[in-house]
């Protein structure tokens, strides 16, 4: 912009970090280069999200031509937009502002309820501040930074989070007429609600009576974020994001094992999007039974949450009644960490389509939307 004026931004807490319904402040410099008529510098404070994407078709035209047609699918959501006046005149009229630096704090109080800063590849959910200047009675924007809201979501709301589940998986494999014993899988979880950096124990229990070796177990989390759109039309997107993996030993054929391994929650701020009408977010445990061969792997998945405040005095070592009972081996186990595996749904065949965020947590369902990177802000 063609300004005299240099602006900055900087803001009362360093990591540019806040909690739905707290005061952010933040400290407004500006710098006149030189003597600069001004009627008055505001700042304003939006909460938005954003969906966007494109599609492209093609079309004969009069002359036989192929033309290509793009059509935007959009969708967008306000939540606040408050402004506060950085430098302004008693009466309205423009002021003479000397070519110096001038500094001044503003605040704003963030609404509560506010669904967590967020950015995906077809939306987002964004907060900023804006600085606007209306100088010779044009007003342009000189400045503008973002800063990250967070919500918090207290796992000790949801009690029915606290029962431990087990998932169960059995395939019966066979050549032509002959077929063997059953290939038996139960994964227990003490809980399905986590915080981040929490390390939670799972017991997997495989009873392999069949000919096929169970080379591994896999048990990771995955989240799905869901984007809609309702401008021209109501359309929907899809991204999954696998968080974190623990891989665990294999069952070799006609043997019975207690497999114990940890999968650490890895340490990210949780999104809470159960206010959000553009972007639902869920999260999904899954588990994957990996066969040698060419034999089918076998699948099974419950939804959980990540939450920002864990189970109080919660027992996450507890152990199923019948571990004890197997007679059974422990093996190693290997952690890690994934961000964005795109090819981790490849040759997944899910029993069902797991319930959404708002059906685990008891709140009224989110409706989903979607963005494009190019989008411009």
């Amino acid at each position: 912009m063609k300004m005299s004026i240099n602006c900055d931004i900087v803001f009362d807490n360093e990591a540019k970090s806040y909690l739905s319904g707290t005061p952010v402040t933040a400290q407004i410099n500006l710098t006149f280069n030189a003597a600069t008529k001004c009627r008055c510098v505001y700042v304003k404070f939006i909460g938005e999200s954003n969906v966007k994407w494109t599609k492209r078709r093609h079309r004969k035209g009069r002359r036989g031509r192929k033309e290509e047609i793009t059509t935007d699918f959009t969708a967008h959501e306000d939540y606040f937009s408050i402004n506060r006046d950085v430098i302004r005149s008693d009466d309205g009229t423009e002021m003479e502002m000397e070519p110096k630096r001038y500094t001044n704090t503003v605040t704003c109080t963030l609404p509560h309820n506010l669904p967590s800063s967020f950015s995906g590849p077809y939306g987002a959910v964004r907060y900023s501040v804006h600085v606007f200047a209306d100088i010779g009675g044009k007003v342009e924007e000189i400045c503008e930074s973002e800063f990250k809201v967070w919500t918090i979501l207290n796992l000790n709301d949801f009690p029915h989070l606290m029962q431990p589940k087990t998932l169960e998986m059995t395939r019966n494999f066979c050549c032509w007429i002959w077929r063997n014993g059953p290939l038996n899988i139960s994964a227990y979880i003490p809980c399905t609600g986590f915080t981040p950096n929490l390390q939670i124990p799972i017991t997997i229990e495989c009873e392999n009576g069949s000919n096929v070796d169970l080379s591994a177990v896999q048990v990771y989390i995955k989240q799905i974020a869901t984007f809609h759109c309702n401008d021209p039309k109501r359309e929907t997107r899809v991204d999954e994001q696998k968080l974190c993996e623990a891989k665990l030993d294999g069952v070799p054929k006609h043997t019975t094992k207690t497999i114990q391994g940890v999968l650490v929650i890895p340490d990210v701020k949780p999104t809470n999007l159960t206010s959000c009408a553009c972007i639902e977010i869920k999260h999904v445990l899954k588990m994957k039974g990996v066969t040698t061969g060419a034999n089918a792997n076998l699948f099974n998945e419950v939804p959980v949450v990540l939450g920002t405040v864990p189970f109080h005095n919660f027992n996450y070592n507890a152990l199923p009644a019948t571990t004890t009972s197997l007679p059974s081996t422990s093996v190693g186990i290997e952690i890690g960490t994934v961000a964005g595996d795109a090819n981790a749904n490849t040759n997944e065949k899910q029993q069902g389509p797991p319930p959404s965020y708002a059906d685990v947590v008891n709140t009224a369902s989110s409706v989903e939307i979607g963005w494009n990177a190019n989008m411009s802000s």
